[in-house]
């Protein structure tokens, strides 16, 4: 998604918006050590859908970090009562950094009221995982 994308969605939204109201979005925080290295076939999840039936997800991430886009396979792994079954869904995921969404949301309509760092409206800090901007018409 280039910028002028990026503006002209902000644009529609802004325009289906009542004076007033707010437009809430969560993009998550880069983990700038991770943005080194890729990673292939990562554990992150395991646990259970049912009881008794395992569910496993697992990550493979190549880094385009000029155009700041995380290229991701995720793998999921289940049991079935006929056994093991497999899916993989791959799908670019654009990153963002604090100071380029401030800059994003001042080429708008709209006036940016804070960027939190986590869903409980905690201040943003070097630990957050998250950012929640809140921005309004």
């Amino acid at each position: 998604m280039t910028i002028d994308d990026q503006l002209k969605a902000l644009g529609r939204i802004y325009e289906h918006l009542e004076s007033g109201g707010q437009l809430i979005f969560e993009v998550f925080c880069p983990d700038l050590k991770r943005l080194t290295n890729d990673t292939d076939n990562v554990s992150e999840f395991e646990g259970e859908y049912e009881i008794g039936k395992k569910l496993q997800r697992f990550a493979s991430i190549k880094y385009d970090n000029i155009n700041q886009i995380l290229n991701l396979t995720f793998k999921y792994v289940w049991d079935e009562g006929t056994g093991e079954k497999s899916s993989e869904y791959s799908f670019p995921m654009r990153y963002f950094f604090r100071f380029e969404i401030e800059n994003l949301i001042a080429r708008t309509k709209f006036k940016l009221e804070n960027i939190y760092g986590d869903f409980k409206k905690g201040e943003l800090s070097n630990d957050s995982k998250e950012f929640i901007v809140v921005c309004r018409k």
